[in-house]
């Protein structure tokens, strides 16, 4: 009774969040109901503690466990547990990289299914399979599996991850058509971490399709899901502490006024008996009066004993309680700073993509052959569209998106707009007109008539360019 009470606790920390309190009941568990003969109450033991340990850094401990549960579940010879244990051995070592050897348990697991002609079960036991070839970068086998699982008749929720994980195999395979239709099947709005999926294999079909700019919008989409995710996780982490933290304050205040309330009751019955005594006295002999006496001086030194038991007993609930107050106080420390490495990690990808978006070298190189009178064609120098893109993302990471400003505020048109962009980049005017195919005369008038007719100013169209924060 005690190894499954430990079992079931386990199990009820594991879904609260607090992994450390569940090992220690599974270790609880294992010690009181190692040596007995119900090997059901092992296997599931040992199956819950090492898929519970399947997420850590190393996963030695995790498959450790999981072929404990092994051993019992082949004793046993009951398909349930054979299947799900080899489905979980496999997992476990796609968490290790070993795909190869997370393979050959899956195959054994679909060996069994198909002995056993369970179809839900090879559905996802394909699926996983299928996702071991897509981690190794193998998508034509990735693509054979999961085509096999998708071609089992199943309504139930196993069918969307079927369907993203096809769509992720035909973005490697960049086949981006047909990966589009199968990530927007797969599209569910369950959760913030199904969302944000759903956008970063977006971002990738439309990079894949040299579209930057859905690429971009989509990116930032996924960016926001993952500060939403971050922040959702802090809060919870943080409301939990703090439940715990004014649980601990109400116990003590409670043991607090209960040890008052004792110490008042006390009082007063000390009160009444010394009352009783005195008024006793007026009634008896002295010879009574001296027992009475050495009687209540008894008593009172058993109190006075109850009460330094009691004093000691509250000094050190008040320590453990104290001792709770510094852990919280060191876990919320914690969270913050797991919250402020994951803002860093963010600015990081943030810069590695601006760093992929950057136009300045492009435009560098494009002016040196403009100086050196190159033979490079004329119209070789003209930027494209996808180049105008890159100058617009450029120009706003740069100077605090400049350029999505200026057209909100002044309603500018393209060539307008990238005719600022490359006057506040430091560009010569000689050298903008070739960049974008227009004509000295025609780049001037069309500077003063922006100053004039948008700007509203007297100023140079460089002075203004430069002026504006």
């Amino acid at each position: 009774r005690k190894a499954w009470s430990c079992f079931y606790a386990g199990q009820v920390y594991r879904d609260l969040n607090e992994p450390q309190t569940a090992v220690r009941y599974f270790h609880q568990a294992a010690t009181a109901g190692e040596g007995k003969a119900d090997e059901r109450f092992l296997y599931l033991l040992y199956y819950h503690w090492g898929s519970l340990l399947q997420t850590e850094i190393s996963c030695d401990e995790s498959i450790r466990l999981l072929r404990k549960a092994q051993n019992y579940a082949d004793n046993l010879h009951l398909y349930p547990y054979q299947v799900s244990i080899l489905g979980s051995l496999g997992w476990s070592y796609m968490y290790k990289k070993a795909y190869p050897i997370a393979r050959l348990y899956f195959d054994k697991a679909i060996q069994l299914a198909q002995s056993e002609k369970k179809t839900n079960d090879l559905s996802w036991l394909y699926q996983r399979k299928s996702m071991s070839f897509r981690m190794e970068e193998k998508y034509d086998s990735a693509l054979v599996w999961i085509n096999r699982c998708l071609s089992i008749p199943d309504d139930s929720l196993a069918l969307k991850p079927a369907l993203s994980t096809k769509g992720h195999i035909l973005i490697g395979l960049q086949q981006y058509d047909s990966a589009e239709y199968y990530i927007n099947r797969s599209y569910r709005e369950q959760n913030l971490y199904t969302k944000a999926n759903f956008y970063s294999a977006k971002s990738e079909i439309a990079e894949g399709r040299n579209d930057l700019s859905t690429a971009l919008l989509h990116q930032q989409q996924y960016s926001r899901l993952l500060d939403s995710i971050h922040r959702t996780e802090s809060s919870i982490a943080l409301m939990e502490l703090q439940k715990k933290y004014d649980y601990s304050r109400a116990e003590n205040e409670n043991l607090r006024l209960k040890a008052k309330s004792r110490k008042l009751t006390l009082a007063f019955l000390t009160a009444i008996l010394f009352s009783t005594v005195a008024v006793s006295l007026c009634f008896f002999l002295v010879r009574l009066i001296k027992r009475s006496k050495k009687r209540l001086l008894l008593q009172t030194e058993k109190l006075a004993r109850q009460h330094e038991v009691k004093y000691s007993d509250l000094q050190t609930l008040l320590k453990e309680y104290s001792k709770r107050e510094i852990d919280l106080q060191n876990s919320i420390h914690q969270s913050k700073k797991q919250m402020e490495h994951y803002v860093r990690q963010q600015d990081y990808l943030k810069g590695r993509f601006f760093a992929d978006c950057d136009i300045r070298p492009l435009l560098k190189q494009r002016t040196a052959l403009l100086e050196t009178a190159s033979a490079t064609k004329a119209t070789a120098l003209i930027l494209s569209a996808d180049e105008t893109s890159r100058l617009l993302i450029t120009v706003d990471a740069l100077y605090n998106n400049l350029a999505s400003r200026l057209q909100l505020t002044y309603g500018l048109g393209d060539t307008d707009l990238h005719i600022c962009c490359l006057i506040k980049l430091g560009i010569p005017s000689s050298h903008i007109c070739h960049l974008l195919n227009v004509s000295k005369d025609a780049l001037k008038k069309r500077a003063q008539r922006l100053c004039k007719n948008k700007f509203k100013t007297d100023l140079r169209l460089e002075e203004f360019i430069a002026s504006f924060h």
